[in-house]
């Protein structure tokens, strides 16, 4: 059986694709001239590394002109707009997709059909609208909103999101080289996401609600309180359990 490795931990990012999947795999972090699939998580691998070296590049583009002077190193994406997106500035079709696992592990489902709570879960950059006017257009609907800017490990945020009846990132800024997690992590839950469109959510299409104005939100909202299909969300959201994910790896040669 193939032996795994896994560096760079650092950041949430590292630590969904280095210390979670290390720890559910049974891979470790070593030496780096051990025997196995080394995967480097948005750092450049070292100048003496194993053969079989790979760079998660997960949002770290500004690992692109390394890996140009690199090809012999495999390149790992986290969504198929990546993929899509290193294709074409490598010059390489030799991309492999493996999708960041989402948080809910233990399958939790939110129980609530209310739309009652809404939130999000992350720094600034999940929301990028004017939170002042999004909390008072949200409230004059009943709704309150939460925002989880802390949090120390993945069941600080399966638990924020069990306490929620619909997700909402505002994320203006179109990076292809993103992932569409923050939307699965709520499907898993069967919760919606009301979601300004991006580049890296068309992996999900059909799977949120989609809003570039306050107007847009208040009606997604009305939406969504006439009904909405909790369990389609889930059976997407199992493609990215961590079970799933991990196996993924395996084909890395």
């Amino acid at each position: 059986m193939t032996t795994f490795h896994w560096y760079g931990y650092a950041g949430g990012s590292g630590t969904i694709r280095g210390a979670q999947m290390a720890a559910h795999y049974g891979g470790d972090d070593c030496d780096g001239h051990g025997s196995g699939v080394h995967v480097y998580v948005k750092i450049e691998p070292p100048a003496k590394r194993p053969a079989h070296s790979y760079l998660d590049v997960i949002d770290g583009v500004e690992r692109v002109p390394w890996l140009k002077r690199h090809p012999e190193v495999g390149v790992i994406a986290a969504s198929r707009s990546e993929e899509t997106y290193l294709r074409g500035v490598l010059g390489r079709d030799d991309i492999w997709f493996i999708p960041q696992h989402h948080c809910n592990y233990e399958r939790a489902r939110r129980g609530s059909g209310a739309i009652e709570t809404a939130g999000v879960v992350g720094g600034r950059g999940a929301i990028r609208c004017n939170v002042k006017t999004l909390r008072r257009t949200l409230a004059g609907l009943g709704v309150a909103f939460h925002w989880c800017r802390h949090y120390a490990n993945r069941l600080d945020v399966a638990e924020f999101y069990a306490k929620l009846d619909v997700q909402i990132v505002w994320r203006t800024e179109d990076r292809p080289w993103k992932n569409p997690l923050k939307l699965v992590n709520a499907m898993s839950f069967g919760i919606p996401t009301i979601a300004y469109p991006e580049t890296a959510y068309q992996e999900v299409e059909g799977y949120y609600w989609p809003a570039r104005t306050m107007a847009d939100v208040v009606d997604a909202v009305a939406e969504l309180r006439r009904g909405y299909d909790a369990e389609r969300l889930i059976a997407r959201a199992e493609e990215y359990h961590i079970e799933h994910v991990a196996k993924l790896y395996e084909a890395l040669e």
